[in-house]
């Protein structure tokens, strides 16, 4: 980090299981905690809801996309899985296809939160669930096409987008380069690449073509909106 110009700090007992990270701040100003070893919870055998597998991404909105994108792949060692046209970046750090994304906007903010569950009957449990306690989806079902996977959004008390996803697509070989082969990939074999501004938000229904740049990048959830 020192060569890069970038001021770091080791942090200790930041989360639960986590006893020390790096912790330094990316260019829009958030700040980053990079740690190598996790020691996990117990096993809890009770249900009292739908409980996500991890933390999947986080999708931001900030106005150097293009910079965002060069200090996450030159810095931090991440690898872009996809853009849509040139606003809309898809970056990963594992085999998934996204761990961040940054759409252009001249706010900076966080644009949603994603956590992955198991299947599509978790996804149907949890829309279920959230109904049960008054909570409205604002999009979805639905399947994305870019990252592929399908996902369902909704607000938290905070009023954060929160998004709950199965299925992306995922990274197996980084030297083979394409992602692994599913029967909904438009492309055989699926690598990544840019998408033109007409690609399609949801491949089942509504949303069924792009909204423009503005749409796309406005933070208020509502089923016409763009998400992904």
């Amino acid at each position: 980090m020192n060569k890069a110009g970038i001021r770091s700090e080791r942090r200790h007992d930041i989360t639960p299981g986590i006893r020390e990270a790096l912790a330094l701040k990316d260019p829009k100003g958030t700040t980053l905690e990079i740690f190598a070893d996790c020691v996990f919870a117990p096993e809890e055998d009770t249900f009292t809801g739908i409980m996500p597998l991890k933390l999947g991404h986080i999708a931001y909105q900030c106005p150097d996309v293009a910079g965002i994108v060069k200090f996450y792949c030159d810095v931090l060692g991440f690898r872009v899985s996809d853009w849509r046209s040139d606003f809309f970046a898809f970056l990963r750090c594992s085999r998934d296809h996204h761990t961040v994304n940054f759409l252009r906007e001249a706010r900076t903010a966080i644009h949603h939160i994603a956590f992955e569950v198991r299947d599509w009957s978790d996804i149907r449990r949890a829309s279920d669930l959230l109904a049960k306690n008054k909570i409205k989806l604002t999009w979805g079902p639905l399947r994305h096409i870019i990252g592929h996977n399908i996902a369902i959004y909704h607000k938290n008390p905070d009023g954060m987008v929160i998004e709950f996803f199965c299925e992306m697509d995922q990274m197996h070989d980084e030297e083979l380069g394409f992602f692994e082969p599913r029967p909904w990939h438009q492309d055989r074999p699926q690598r990544p690449k840019v998408w033109g501004d007409d690609t399609p938000s949801n491949w089942w229904g509504p949303m069924s073509h792009s909204p423009n740049r503005s749409e796309a990048a406005a933070t208020k959830p509502a089923g016409e909106r763009e998400r992904s």
